[in-house]
């Protein structure tokens, strides 16, 4: 199979930036038309050529290939290792794949998404909080707990952020014990795109983003393949399988990779992972997942839920843990009104924020500021429905006092 050659492009992200990113375009057998398109994203200190191989080691000829250069790193710009936010560069991953749909003609639906390490925490937390209908997610060994070795590091780098504002912190991990696959080793050590210093802000972000992720991952449905490097130095295990475990999907796989490093896909005997995930990807364009929608649980739903949550507590009493359920209320399951939810799109909209958008940013790490912006969108979204007699001023209440919290 000839290597396909790289396309160096720009997208313009949401606040204007110009991100670079490479796009390999699909090479499908005589009459065959493009299948779909893989997206790579790269993991900490690194870039998207780092990821290059797996565009002819996955050997999908069908698919297009896209790897950007996040925020700060590689051939983007800003200073290296900075982002104004975690969540802005989440905000950067939505805005690479509407450019991606817009400019090249990819639906949303035709996408399956590989990602490593801080690259999959960025996915995993983008699939949380923007809902995208991508088919699929594979994120290799995410970085939900980065093993610091200094006590009280994490409270003591928030601490230092106080006082001192923004810093960096340098990565002294060595190639060496990332992969064993000596061209590996000696690329990354003489590539001068990769930078050591990450943005305290980021690493802190980066932390409260894993942990809002892992333990709401109940409400990530999208299918979702977990590779888990079992001799990892670089990052924790106790969170990657409390995601898996907590993970709403319903089409779900967990693969631990014994021996392996933390750059799970680009180690010596990454032959058998990489096939994993050619199988995973093909699976859901030749068989694709039924959506699961939590917006809507119907009875037995919410009965085989109630459940398991007695059966886990019975299997508690039998290690002397008294525990007590009684249900207090109930109320049967509802979907939200269309006209209420159309009502506060528009009134985002009406702020110039993607109604998501504004709910994420709103209670993303606590950024109480925001939230006058969200009591305006409902006010507006209210009064709109209200004219239309529908909700009336109650809405418009309790818009103020979400203002007020």
């Amino acid at each position: 199979m000839t290597p396909r050659t790289a396309q160096e492009l720009h997208f313009d992200t949401h606040d204007g930036v110009s991100l670079f990113y490479r796009h390999w375009p699909a090479v499908p057998a005589e009459g065959a038309e493009r299948r779909g398109a893989v997206l790579l994203f790269h993991r900490g200190h690194e870039h998207g050529a780092r990821m290059a191989h797996l565009v002819d080691e996955l050997d999908l000829p069908d698919f297009d290939f896209y790897a950007w250069d996040a925020r700060g790193h590689g051939q983007s710009p800003g200073e290296r290792g900075h982002s104004p936010s975690f969540a802005h560069s989440v905000r950067d991953v939505q805005t690479f794949v509407e450019h991606i749909t817009r400019r090249h003609g990819v639906r949303e639906e035709d996408m399956h998404v590989v990602a490593q390490s801080v690259g999959a925490v960025l996915i995993s937390t983008w699939a949380h909080d923007y809902a995208p209908k991508v088919r699929g997610l594979t994120l290799a060994s995410p970085a939900f707990k980065v093993k610091l070795y200094v006590p009280f590091a994490r409270p003591g780098l928030a601490l230092m952020h106080k006082l001192r504002g923004l810093f960096f912190v340098n990565s002294y991990v060595k190639a060496k014990f990332l992969t064993h696959d000596p061209e590996r080793i000696a690329s990354y050590d003489s590539d001068p795109l990769i930078s050591r210093p990450i943005a305290v802000n980021i690493l802190l972000d980066l932390y409260e983003a894993a942990d809002r992720v892992v333990a709401d991952a109940n409400a990530i449905v999208l299918p979702t393949q977990l590779l888990i490097s079992g001799a990892d130095w670089v990052v924790h295990h106790k969170p990657q399988h409390q995601f898996f475990q907590r993970l709403g999907s319903a089409v779900k796989e967990k693969i631990e990779l014994p021996g392996f490093f933390h750059d799970t896909l680009g180690e010596k005997d990454r032959a058998g992972a990489v096939s994993s995930v050619r199988r995973f990807v093909l699976q859901g364009f030749d068989t694709p997942a039924t959506p699961v929608d939590l917006r809507a649980a119907d009875d037995a739903t919410l009965d085989a839920l109630n459940a398991k949550l007695r059966a886990e507590c019975t299997a508690l009493s039998t290690k002397g843990i008294d525990v007590a359920i009684e249900q207090v209320v109930y109320f049967p399951p509802q979907p939200f009104a269309p006209e209420l939810v159309e009502a506060i799109r528009d009134g985002a909209k009406a702020l110039g924020l993607q109604a998501l958008h504004l709910v994420h940013r709103a209670f993303q790490a606590g950024r109480a500021r925001l939230l006058p912006q969200l009591a305006h969108a409902l006010q507006v979204g209210a009064d709109a429905v209200g004219g239309a007699g529908g909700l009336g001023h109650g809405s418009s209440r309790w818009a103020g006092q979400v203002g007020a919290v």
